[in-house]
């Protein structure tokens, strides 16, 4: 490796991450989405997800929004079996996505008992029931049907579920909207909770990104303020931070220029690097803040031969079995986990070729940087390399036996 760099090859490096950076956020804009179809978080050929695919083809099981209709006591008394007709008939009608024939709760649910005569079928109930004596029969009725109790209305007897079976590609953030207006005029004196499988993708798709934009400044902001406490140097700070955003540009802009999507355990990728990104940009500050104030006329060249003397190899070395571990993820069978062990691991190589490329460089098109100030000035302990402000430790030798 040629140790002297010039203006243009250090403006040339800062150019090329300059370049990367906007094609991985080219990539981003174009192709990043948010994949929320549990489906897709196990390979297609997994037995689990087979045997479940052949069992919705055969028994017809569609995806079901679940409508839970709770009273604070019991659900049998006329205003709650009222509440519970009156959702069940009016969710078609209020609800394009919901099949009219594919609505199932207490009022649409058949009756099956048996008697000396045969089998007799009939509803729960048509007319809401009045009187006492109506009521406590069809609680009899309920509990005495194992199909139903249990099922459709809970064993304590204060809760009565109402299923709505979509299709496939029928849920959407403005479906969930209208469901959850829906819920919150039924409301009261019972609490209508909505819950269903399209119902938690659909929330993951509306929290991921916004726990990304959330969390992502909060970490980058907690990060540049513990870096000036650390350092004490704006310019280093700076260049860390530069080199933990391209390693989460990389890792991101990679999954969208592959056409991989951001599963929700992906959204921990940028905390991930910036906690391990971070260290290499500070041994290598304090390196270079080390050799400063040895030879406060050391020149740029001197001083970038000798640090990246020092730590090249201790960069590469801790950066490599860092990412390597990342990898081993990869032997996992479920896909958000193994993406996101290759793109960390991605990350973590892109943040080391940073870390050895931008500190020298900043060397030469910035100049040599001056010493970070000391707490105690007149200190007569030699400061240590790799704490600022702090003594450094003597190193001791043991006699050679001859």
């Amino acid at each position: 490796m040629n140790r002297r760099w010039s203006k243009l090859q250090a403006a040339l490096v800062v150019f090329a991450f300059a370049a990367f950076a906007v094609f991985f956020m080219v990539g981003i804009k174009s192709g990043a989405r948010l994949e929320t179809d549990l489906d897709e978080y196990m390979p297609s050929d997994h037995p689990a997800f087979v045997y479940s695919d052949e069992a919705e083809e055969l028994f017809g099981i569609e995806d079901a929004i679940l409508i839970a209709v709770e009273h604070p006591d019991t659900v049998y008394n006329s205003g709650t079996l009222e509440k519970i007709r009156d959702i069940t008939v009016s969710l078609a009608d209020r609800f394009p996505e919901i099949d009219e024939e594919a609505i199932t709760s207490l009022h649409t649910a058949e009756n099956i008992t048996a008697d000396e005569w045969g089998l007799t079928v009939e509803s729960f109930y048509d007319e809401v029931p009045s009187s006492d004596e109506a009521l406590s029969a069809l609680e009899r009725a309920v509990r005495g049907n194992r199909m139903i109790q249990g099922k459709l209305v809970s064993d304590d007897g204060r809760s009565s579920l109402i299923i709505a079976e979509i299709a496939d590609d029928a849920f959407s953030p403005d479906f969930y909207r209208r469901l959850q207006e829906f819920a919150h005029e039924q409301s009261g004196p019972e609490t209508i909770h909505i819950a269903g499988r399209p119902v938690v993708e659909g929330e993951m798709t509306r929290l991921g990104p916004k726990d990304m934009a959330r969390m992502a400044p909060l970490v980058f902001g907690i990060m540049i303020v513990l870096l000036l406490i650390i350092m004490r140097s704006v310019r280093s700070t700076a260049i860390n931070m530069i080199i933990v955003t391209m390693g989460t540009l990389a890792a991101f802009g990679g999954m969208a220029w592959l056409g991989i999507p951001v599963y929700t355990v992906s959204i921990m990728i940028p905390v991930m690097l910036i906690a391990i990104g971070v260290a290499d940009g500070i041994h290598l500050h304090n390196t270079i803040q080390s050799f400063v104030r040895e030879d406060p006329a050391i020149d740029r060249e001197a001083l970038i031969s000798r640090t990246m003397k020092d730590m090249t190899r201790p960069v590469i070395m801790t950066s490599i079995t860092t990412a390597v571990g990342f990898l081993s993820l990869m032997t996992s069978e479920v896909l958000p986990v193994r993406y996101f062990g290759m793109f960390t691991a991605a990350g973590v190589l892109v943040e080391m070729a940073g870390a050895l490329l931008l500190f020298p460089a900043s060397i030469r098109l910035l100049g040599v940087p001056r010493p970070a100030k000391l707490k105690s000035a007149g200190s007569a302990k030699p400061e240590s390399r790799w704490l600022p402000g702090q003594p450094d430790i003597p190193r001791f030798s043991l006699p050679v036996q001859r």
